[in-house]
């Protein structure tokens, strides 16, 4: 009985090991038959850990096209279609932040930045005029430039002052301001002593009087600017107001910078000469010695 049953077990297992075999040729037939698929798309093996994008094509904006007709403009500005500058808005900065940095721009001489927070600023608009071709460069100009450029780079920053907030998006903001400002003439502390002493030489070698004045106003007005750069003019406090125009989210833009503006002007140099000058002929008409015309 025993030798009978093991008869009847032999074949089972030899079924089992049959099955095994093909169920693993039919999978190698399969995985064989996927490889050659591949060949004949012309297909390859793709890692999984990699990916792959197809790169795509995105056509040129307008001001892609405009930077390639005007080249590249400067930072913080675009091109308009007829080709002029543009300010791109600064978004996100209070009103204040930006007369902040207008003025830190201009007292820098950076006009380019300081544009970019006003398009219509007066203060850069004088600037450039004083360097336009149709200015004619005569000393009583180089004069007014170069006070200029010591009266906006003297400006000082004290705090904000008051804002108000107007209609149709517009803030006043009103800051207190250290700047060299010369409505009393007596503030450009001019030395009598020495501009008198350069004024009796310049009589006594220049015969024939012609160009006296000119070279003793325009002594004057060296003896002025140099004080300035030294620091011998004290700064005054001045409170000005500034126009902005917008929103946070927008940008402000300054429009309006005229408060600040009349006190970088000096109208008065020629009346300042004349009144030294009058001071003068007067001491030397005391001494007998009239000044020559």
């Amino acid at each position: 009985m025993a030798a009978e049953e093991k008869k009847k077990k032999k074949p089972i297992g030899c079924s089992i090991v049959i099955i095994v075999v093909v169920v693993v040729f039919v999978i190698l037939l399969i995985v064989a038959n996927v490889a050659k698929k591949n060949e004949e798309k012309g297909g390859t093996t793709i890692d999984p850990s990699t990916s792959y994008e197809e790169p795509t094509e995105t056509e040129p904006s307008e001001q892609d096209e405009l930077n390639a007709q005007y080249g590249i403009p400067p930072e913080g500005y675009k091109w308009n279609t007829w080709g002029e500058l543009e300010v791109i808005p600064v978004s996100g900065i209070a009103p204040e932040e930006v007369c902040f940095r207008f003025l830190r721009a201009v007292a820098q001489l950076d006009f380019q930045t300081a544009g970019i927070y006003s398009q219509t600023s007066n203060i850069v608009r004088q600037y450039e005029d004083y360097y336009s071709n149709e200015v004619e460069s005569d000393d009583s100009v180089l004069f007014s430039r170069k006070l200029f450029a010591e009266i906006i780079k003297s400006i000082e920053v004290v705090g904000v002052r008051d804002e108000s907030i107007m209609e149709g998006n517009k803030r006043v903001i009103t800051l207190t301001v250290k700047m060299l400002d010369f409505d009393i003439l007596e503030d450009f502390e001019i030395d009598k002593t020495e501009l008198f002493a350069y004024a009796d030489l310049v009589m006594k070698t220049d015969a024939e009087g012609i160009n006296s004045r000119t070279k003793i106003q325009k002594f004057m007005s060296d003896m002025i600017i140099n004080n300035c750069q030294k620091g011998l003019i004290e700064k005054e406090e001045v409170i000005v107001d500034f126009v902005l125009e917008g929103s946070v989210e927008s940008g402000f833009f300054i429009i309006d910078d005229s408060d600040i503006f009349s006190h970088c002007l000096y109208q008065y140099a020629g009346e300042l000469y004349s009144r030294l000058m009058t001071e003068y002929e007067r001491s030397r008409e005391a001494a007998a010695e009239p000044i020559a015309e």
